[in-house]
């Protein structure tokens, strides 16, 4: 069956991120269902690594989490990682959803969300189905919006990354704010 899915999608990239029910052989359908769970069994794995641990970006794990969750997603994802005030991981939660090429992101619902988890700080990221991990200038844009509405509610945005399956790009790092 591994060998079947790699042939057919060229690669297991591919077969992740197939959607199984457009997949029109039954098999191979149940097989990207059993890929699919197992990458949800890799997510939450992930997502315990990193919960209740301090949230460092660049850290390994916390780039790993963020490409496995929506790094290889077909729409743009929006995901806003909520810390305490000790950096800590509180949780995340995909918070906007586009399309392939552009994604609309609504800081009120997030930045609520920020305030009745008791949050203090926040890690933005999102993904370029494109797979090409450079910011545009719209990215950067509503990252300074963000920064400033969040920074009135005593919330620092500790950065916003742009995420692929295989990279990930730090706009902070950047110096791009």
């Amino acid at each position: 069956m591994a060998r079947r899915l790699i042939g057919h999608y060229g690669g297991l990239r591919g077969a992740l991120s197939a959607d199984p029910n457009l997949v029109a052989e039954p098999d191979l359908a149940e097989g990207c269902r059993i890929l699919h769970s197992a990458k949800k069994l890799f997510e939450v794995a992930a997502r315990e690594h990193i919960h209740g641990s301090q949230v460092i970006v660049g850290d390994r794990s916390v780039i790993e989490y963020l490409q496995l969750t929506i790094g290889s997603a077909r729409e743009e994802c929006f995901l806003a990682v909520y810390l305490d005030g000790q950096g800590r991981y509180l949780q995340d939660e995909i918070v906007a959803r586009g399309n392939c090429r552009q994604l609309q992101i609504g800081a009120r619902t997030f930045l609520h969300r920020a305030l009745d988890l008791g949050a203090y700080g926040l890690l933005l990221a999102h993904n370029h189905p494109s797979g090409r991990c450079e910011p545009s200038a719209d990215d950067i844009s509503a990252t300074q919006q963000i920064r400033g509405a969040a920074s009135a509610l005593d919330i620092r945005i500790l950065d916003h990354l742009v995420v692929t399956s295989t990279q990930a790009y730090s706009i902070q790092r950047a110096k791009r704010l």
